[in-house]
């Protein structure tokens, strides 16, 4: 990214200007040394002049992750940011559409090992596809993200984020939260777990592995407090990192649509049939992500017991595996014969590492040599039982024999 000089003389961005280790604090005192200048005096008069903001004071307002007491020396360091940034007239006008507004935009955010794009990519219902330089400003965009970051995974940043925003009460309702024992968290906070839901359906793009890094809640540079709000950064979300990068196609409205009907295909069903859904497409995506061909082989073949075989049986697990993933992947009888030994071999192999821990040469040779193949099988499997539900095995089998 360019570091340039703004509009007060500042260099911006000023938390990679002004050094990462030590940037948050160092720009907080740049701005709040510049507040209580003389100017920076009268500014913060003409403010409290201002009976849209005199209305803030002692109210809660929110400020990224969650509402926090109106501070004016905050307020008035971010507006002297936004000058520097933006410049005066922009800066007039981000205020006064703040100040003017009921409902302020809060980004929902998960940061993706995995993947790399150049612009923003729409995905749907609001959802999009961030790069690292179109991110908002924060401490931790720059600490832990991105071509700066020094907590990558695999020396593999994080260089974009799934994000939603969503527009929420820009003052916080103080009869709302009536329950004492119930945490009063703004929407932003619940769209995150849509946020990642959406992050782990990207697993069945073939050759795409996406790996959730941490989770965040941001106010847009253009509101307050921007980037000296308080960010409500995450913990790491996998346990599992990958070490391979995709660059996604923007120009793909195939892969949009992919998602978006898988998406609404697990929402649109009974609770429990979305919990079995959205733990398949989870331990799919763990899968993908392992580097050990022992643990990729043993996660596939769970995944597909999982969709294969949703019945409590114990009885003929292999015959079941490898007929009801034949007659779903395929209509043609000859290549239907064919899946159905491939998947008779994948089933031996998991049934080898699961049972005795480790392949035989012969073995990590025949993962090795199919591994692509078992996974394009999962995910052509997963997709249609998200989209068609499950079959009746019996019909299914006896109509198309």
């Amino acid at each position: 990214m360019e570091i340039t000089t703004g509009t007060l003389g500042i260099q911006c961005p000023e938390l990679l200007a002004y050094g990462i280790n030590n940037s948050f604090s160092t720009v907080s005192t740049i701005y709040q040394s510049l507040a209580e200048s003389e100017d920076g005096k009268n500014l913060t008069k003409d403010l409290m002049d201002n009976p849209r903001i005199l209305e803030l004071l002692n109210e809660k307002i929110i400020t990224g992750a969650g509402y926090n007491s109106f501070n004016i020396n905050l307020f008035v360091q971010w507006y002297l940011w936004r000058i520097n940034n933006v410049g005066q007239d922009q800066a007039n006008q981000d205020l006064n559409t703040y100040l003017n507004s009921d409902t302020v935009p809060s980004i929902a955010a998960v940061w993706i090992y995995g993947i790399d794009v150049d612009k923003t990519i729409p995905l749907f219902d609001g959802f999009e596809i961030r790069p690292f330089s179109l991110m908002p400003e924060s401490f931790d965009k720059y600490l832990f993200h991105g071509p700066y970051s020094m907590t990558a995974k695999n020396g593999n940043p994080s260089n974009a984020a799934i994000v939603k925003t969503v527009q929420i009460k820009k003052q916080k309702n103080p009869s709302k939260n009536v329950d004492p024992l119930k945490p009063d968290f703004p929407d932003s906070f619940y769209t995150l777990y849509e946020v990642m839901k959406v992050a782990d359906l990207l697993s069945l793009i073939n050759g795409c592995r996406p790996c959730k890094d941490s989770s965040s809640i941001y106010s847009p540079d253009h509101v307050p407090y921007g980037c000296f709000s308080n960010i409500g950064c995450g913990s790491c979300l996998e346990e599992v990192y990958t070490c391979f990068s995709m660059n996604l196609l923007i120009s793909d409205p195939e892969m949009v649509q992919s998602v978006e009907s898988l998406y609404r295909g697990i929402n649109e069903r009974i609770q429990s049939e979305q919990d079995v859904l959205w733990r398949i497409v989870q331990r799919l995506s763990q899968a993908k992500r392992r580097t050990r061909i022992e643990d990729k082989i043993l996660d596939l073949g769970i995944t597909m017991e999982m969709l294969l075989i949703n019945e409590r049986t114990t009885s003929e697990l292999k015959y079941r595996f490898a007929l009801r993933g034949s007659f779903l992947l395929t209509s043609t009888k000859k290549t239907r014969k064919e899946i159905f030994y491939d998947l008779k071999r994948f089933y031996d192999l998991r049934s080898a590492i699961a049972h005795s821990g480790v392949f035989s040469e012969r073995e990590s040779r025949l993962a090795m040599e199919n591994i692509e193949t078992y996974e394009e099988y999962v995910e052509s499997i997963c997709s249609y039982i998200i989209l068609n539900g499950w079959p009746d095995w019996d019909t299914l089998i006896l109509e198309n024999s």
